[in-house]
């Protein structure tokens, strides 16, 4: 028996995207995962003064603003050849990690736990889906009191990135050269007041829950497993030594650990709607769409690591610092990033305490006639890169690589399959009607559409027979 399942748009997810599988005799034996959707943001930028790149980049998406700010001032203060103080540089970090620490949370209870749980069927939030819960009841009522407390928890978090920030999102506090808001004796003591909050509620509410989820669905450490291979760009720039990360970059290829090489990353074109179908380098990248029917079937493009088929997230991260010793598949996903946030909230204590008063927040520079950058750094969702060229002190040049492009990517030039679409190859499903293993190994991604396009036109979008809304 042979069935096609297409499910668009895909629900409980970051931005616009569609998936299609192929089921076999109740497994899944191929996919595609398809970016619906045309942002150019990277040709909103050409001729503009590259101090706006911060603050345009961050309109790509609204939950994860704050790390294409950091980012693109990465990249700009590199082109400047530009060193911030370690009070910017901590700032930074604070700001981030803030935006970080809200959306694994969001991540967790409110795309995650609906997959796996039964909400109470309040409309019009009635849950399309229903299945068989597999928590104990006392569990159960915790984990759903804990998914409201999320919600004010996830809004304490904004309330502290405003502090330093000044709004969110897309916060006007990080910028090339530093930050905008000096830290004082009041400002700080009100974000350790709310952080001391996040720090329990991660430690009484996010671990418990992710223990009893994780144990009562172990299935899921063996489904959604792709390729193996795992990869990082490092994450919060070292505010005391400049140019290293406290989180290290790398890469993990079958199980072992190698250094992350820069020059090896390029974008392949050949199944996504763009002018440009040969391996480009980021420098060498270009935002030219074509929509042509056909081969291609997205808007996202497949990254690559040399010739290579790479996943990116907060899994890569714990899994190369020697934090989780876990497997690849979606429940390592899953876990791996509640870890984190636990780990993240114990480093903000720390920045917070080395923040100097009366310390220098911003660099003064020039804006240069001439200059290039890359700015390599991990987002929630894994690594995303900013590249920028410029001349006659104006942009010449950007390119975005996003996570959820590594992740979501279409096939690449030598027909092999993006992360997303690998790790639901094999896939048994239960009943054809009621896909949600298809749900939980996606969603296990964190997949933010809005980042990962580079139009929507819904007569270029095939709705199969079957097609499902999860």
């Amino acid at each position: 028996m042979s069935k096609r399942i297409s499910i668009g748009p895909f629900t409980r997810i970051n931005g616009l995207w569609h998936l299609k599988v192929e089921v076999e005799n109740y497994k899944i034996s191929d996919a595609w995962s398809i970016g619906t959707n045309f942002r150019g943001l990277e040709i909103i930028l050409m001729g503009r003064d590259p101090r706006d790149a911060p603050y345009l980049t961050q309109r790509i998406c609204g939950i994860c603003s704050s790390t294409h700010a950091l980012t693109s001032s990465f990249a700009l203060e590199k082109a400047f050849n530009l060193e911030i103080t370690p009070n910017g540089a901590l700032l930074k970090n604070l700001i981030f990690a803030c935006d970080l620490l809200q959306s694994h949370l969001r991540h967790f209870y409110f795309f995650v736990i609906p997959d796996y749980v039964n909400l109470p069927r309040v409309n019009p939030l009635t849950p399309s889906l229903v299945f068989s819960d597999r928590l104990p009841q006392g569990e159960k009522s915790r984990l759903l009191k804990n998914y409201e407390s999320s919600m004010e928890i996830t809004q304490r978090l904004h309330e502290m990135l405003v502090i330093f920030g000044g709004k969110a999102p897309h916060n006007h506090g990080i910028l090339v050269g530093g930050a905008t808001v000096p830290p004082d004796a009041d400002k700080v003591r009100m974000f350790q007041s709310m952080l001391s909050q996040v720090e329990s509620f991660v430690e009484e509410g996010l671990l418990p829950d992710l223990e009893a989820l994780s144990s009562a669905y172990p299935e899921y450490y063996e489904w959604g497993k792709g390729y193996e291979n795992l990869l990082t760009f490092g994450m919060f720039p070292d505010p005391h030594n400049p140019g290293e990360l406290l989180y290290p970059p790398g890469i993990i290829k079958k199980g072992e650990k190698g250094p992350f090489q820069e020059k090896r990353v390029n974008e392949q074109a050949r199944y996504a709607f763009y002018q440009d179908k040969e391996p480009l380098k980021p420098r060498e990248g270009r935002t030219t769409p074509l929509f042509e029917k056909g081969q291609p079937y997205s808007w996202i493009k497949a990254p690559r690591y040399g010739e290579e088929v790479f996943e990116t997230g907060p899994l890569a991260r714990q899994v190369l610092r020697g934090k989780y010793k876990g497997g690849t598949g979606a429940m390592d996903r899953i876990y791996a990033r509640g870890l984190e946030c636990h780990e993240v909230v114990k480093e903000m204590d720390k920045w917070l305490g080395d923040l100097e008063p009366e310390g220098p927040v911003f660099t003064e520079y020039e804006v240069p006639a001439r200059g290039e950058g890359e700015g390599f750094l991990d987002a929630m969702r894994g690594g995303l890169m900013h590249s920028v060229k410029i001349r006659n002190h104006r942009i010449e040049h950007y390119q975005i690589i996003t996570p959820s492009a590594w992740n979501c990517s279409p096939r690449d030039n030598n027909d092999r399959r993006g992360p997303l679409e690998e790790a639901l190859v094999g896939t048994p499903l239960e009943d054809l009607e009621n896909p949600v293993e298809i749900g939980r190994i996606a969603r296990s991604f964190d997949v933010c559409g809005s980042c990962a396009v580079h139009m929507v036109d819904l007569k270029g979008i095939e709705l199969m027979p079957g097609r499902k809304l999860i």
